[in-house]
């Protein structure tokens, strides 16, 4: 902790060690001929003796502006196009509101010019792909954000949730903050979001601990009041339903905004499996599971925000949520042993949940001269889940049997982190910074019969320091940055004298080399990444699901440790990505049967030795004229030994072949026609043999009301085909499993707006803790 202390005051010291020049607050007005404000003019402020450029800004929508200066004397440059750009010196002694200043058309007449420009859709970084979203008129006009996110490379789609390749796990950021709840992307209404950014690399700048980053930036509504309502019906076997409104009203500097939305859910599946267990006795046991969900959600958003300046601002936002899901089921199960007598069973199951989150989130950004700038917020999340389940199991030979318990979660997230930059043209960016989270919380378990009581309790601390340096060299930009993390743990068990302790110390380098040439765009990525277990699975409980089948945890478990090296280049409208990953100590689910009633199958998540993985992706997406066609292919190998009967070693085989065929057509009259098919050709991912698929998918998108109103129809899964099939082996059993799910649907969606747009700016620091707390699933 010596060590620890003596980073944090070093780190201290450079953030307080600031130049101490004075700075003071211009501001002024930029108006047209008529009078009045005149946004987007761009105000440059050049030093008096050489010109070179200190700071600047653009005019708001009421042509206001302001900036940040030293003492001294300045030109202010008033500049846009088809306009006399004008210049006038200014001196500067303390804060001060310049003259109203107004800007005069050039006298020139353009006869029948047409300029026609398309900027790139996607750019490589230094870590990841950079999506304009903003100016694709194809991209903009998706439903959702997975419709999006399904669009750029490197990202598979399977329903409301998406995953990055070669990732397990994904985080979403949304303008710097992380999600705490998916309704929060669940509902992110398309024409607030600017760009994407998919880091496929690392950034030890986010605290994710070894999880994808899908960093969302949105667009900031204008002066005034706007409102923003939409509605979906999906029909397959069952219906469900969104609807929601986003709303804000801002004046001068203060924005304040208010959103809620609530979603219906309701679906039927069915699940065939049947596992045959190798032991003294073969057990070969056959299940057929019906089951219903509905679920309600209800999610609400509400805060400000108060900009000092462009480049400064407070914010401070409440997000809640609260769903409950009621459940039916009905198992028919089989089980033939090879000696003995079979036994046949019937299991009707119900079970009730409720998750009630709370979240606050405050932020402060701000700039420092024209090199610095700082970025500080605090968390606090709350999050409650109570939930029972009730059993009723029917033997044709025995008598009924009732099992019934109630689980109950309490978990608590306080959290800050404190970052600064400097950047020069000439030396380079460099960044730094700390972060702090704190997580307590409990997970227990009470089956009303028995008595049996489980109750496990966790505490986690976790202090850790980056910096990241990076600098572009002629065509080159060179990217180099360290993480260092403290985490002490603490675990108490209800059925154990013994309390777990313990801490870790992880150093986590990277480097990134990038390149471009003209179209050609190359990056080259290195780093070592961690990924700790979810909280959720370090119970020490044991949840009952049938006669033949239950699930424990593992207070074991411990963090995993990936080396990673991927490779992307990117050329006009290719996109090809390849990448290596060795995990050691991967945190898999485990399968066995009981020893003492090996009839019994019992699962539990566990570390295994060591994994590797190879993927490789082709992306191409072209537009010509009206249409524009999309491919993508991935291959995923996995090398992965894993136990099998009798003490022999199982490994898996071939890989994984996926991958998507669209066309979207722009037509007359601004519709949108789009088909896509997405196709898997099976393989091996880990020790699981995955069937083939396809799945058709047809859109057809018109606006209304000069885009004020959008209609959406589609039509998922056209054919019925996508669903899971695969089978596997783990120890001494043998899976085979087949479900079907509702994925052929009807879906209408109407979206209307009233609204402007500037840009967004929020942030957040309870960052990995909600994801281990699996609190960001539907």
């Amino acid at each position: 902790m010596k060590k620890y202390n003596v980073l944090l005051a070093l780190m201290l010291l450079c953030l307080y060690s600031l130049p101490s020049n004075a700075q003071y607050r211009i501001s002024g007005k930029v108006t047209g001929a008529d009078g009045k404000g005149m946004p987007l003019v761009n105000v440059a402020l050049l030093s008096v003796s050489d010109s070179i450029f200190v700071t600047g800004a653009v005019t708001d929508s009421l042509g206001m502006y302001d900036v940040v200066l030293a003492e001294g004397k300045y030109i202010a440059r008033y500049s846009f196009l088809s306009y006399r750009t004008i210049c006038k010196e200014i001196s500067i002694e303390g804060d001060k509101e310049l003259p109203v200043v107004c800007m005069e058309p050039l006298p020139i007449a353009l006869d029948e010019v047409k300029v026609t420009a398309k900027k790139q859709t996607f750019k490589l970084t230094g870590n990841g792909l950079l999506v304009d979203v903003e100016n694709d008129g194809i991209l903009k006009r998706q439903n959702d954000i997975y419709e999006l996110l399904s669009r750029i490379p490197g990202i598979m789609r399977s329903g409301r949730s998406v995953q990055v390749i070669g990732k397990s796990s994904l985080v979403f950021y949304i303008n710097g903050r992380k999600v705490m709840d998916a309704s929060e992307v669940d509902y992110l209404q398309m024409d607030q979001i600017k760009s994407v950014k998919v880091v496929t690399g690392t950034d030890v700048s986010y605290n994710v601990g070894g999880s994808a980053v899908i960093d969302i930036r949105t667009k900031r509504l204008g002066e005034g009041f706007a409102l923003n309502a939409t509605g979906n019906l999906t029909q397959g076997k069952h219906l469900s339903g969104r609807t929601g409104f986003y709303s804000g009203y801002n004046t001068g500097k203060w924005d304040f905004f208010l959103s809620y939305y609530y979603g219906r859910i309701k679906s039927q599946d069915d699940l065939y499996s049947t596992v045959r267990t190798q032991a003294s006795t073969v057990w070969n046991k056959d299940e057929h599971t019906r089951s219903l969900l509905s679920a309600n959600s209800h999610n609400y958003k509400g805060g400000m925000v108060y900009s000092f300046s462009p480049e400064s601002s407070v914010g401070f936002q409440y997000i809640g949520s609260y769903g409950s899901t009621t459940g039916s089921s009905r198992d028919t199960i089989s089980m033939i042993p090879n000696i003995g007598v079979p036994s046949f069973m019937n299991t009707d199951g119900r079970n009730n949940d409720n998750i009630t989150g709370h979240h606050l989130n405050f932020y402060y950004n701000t700039k420092i001269g024209s090199n610095w700038s700082l970025n500080t917020c605090a968390d606090y999340v709350n999050k409650l889940h109570d939930g029972d389940k009730r059993l009723l199991e029917h033997d044709y030979v025995s008598d009924e049997k009732t099992v019934a318990y109630t689980q109950k979660s309490r978990w608590n997230i306080a959290a800050a982190n404190i970052h600064a930059s400097y950047s020069t043209e000439k030396f380079g960016n460099i960044a730094m910074g700390y972060d702090f989270s704190h997580s307590w919380g409990k997970d227990n378990i009470l089956y009303n019969s028995s008595g049996y009581r489980g109750c496990t309790s966790n505490r986690e601390t976790k202090n850790s320091l980056f910096v990241k340096y990076d600098k572009e060299i002629g065509d080159f930009n060179i990217e180099t940055g360290l993480r260092y993390e403290y985490v002490y743990s603490w675990q108490d068990k209800r059925n154990s004298e013994e309390n777990e302790t313990h801490g870790t110390h992880n150093f986590l380098p990277s480097l990134s080399i990038g390149h471009q040439k003209g179209m050609l765009m190359q990056s080259l990525n290195a780093y070592i990444e961690t990924q700790r277990p979810d909280f959720t699975d370090m119970n020490d409980n044991m949840a009952y699901q049938n006669r033949y089948n239950m699930l424990l945890g593992n207070p074991y478990l411990k963090a995993s440790t990936t080396y990673c090296l991927n490779y992307t280049l990117m050329y006009k409208f290719l996109y090809l990505s390849l990448g290596y990953d060795y995990i050691r100590h991967p945190i898999i689910g485990n399968f066995f049967s009981m020893p003492e009633n090996p009839s019994v199958v019992v699962g539990r998540v566990e570390n295994f030795s060591n994994r590797q993985a190879l993927t490789g992706s082709v992306y191409l997406r072209h537009t010509v004229k009206w249409w524009t066609p999309m491919f993508s292919l991935v291959l995923m190998k996995s090398f992965f030994h894993y136990p099998g009967p009798e003490g022999t070693t199982l490994h898996d085989g071939r890989p994984v072949i996926l991958g998507s065929v669209a066309s979207d057509f722009n037509l007359p009259k601004g519709l949108l026609f789009s088909t896509r098919l997405d196709y898997n050709l099976g393989g091996y991912l880990q020790m699981l043999k995955v069937k083939p698929y396809y799945s058709l998918n047809l859109s057809l998108k018109k606006s209304f009301l000069k885009d004020r109103l959008d209609l959406s129809a589609d039509i998922y899964d056209l054919f019925d085909k996508g669903h899971n099939k695969a089978t596997w082996q783990l120890n001494n059993l043998n899976f085979n499993h087949k479900q079907f799910g509702e994925t052929r649907k009807f879906g209408i969606t109407l979206t209307w707006r009233f609204r402007k747009s500037r840009e967004m700016n929020e942030q957040s620091a309870a960052k990995e803790e909600m994801e281990r707390l699996n609190l960001n699933e539907e």
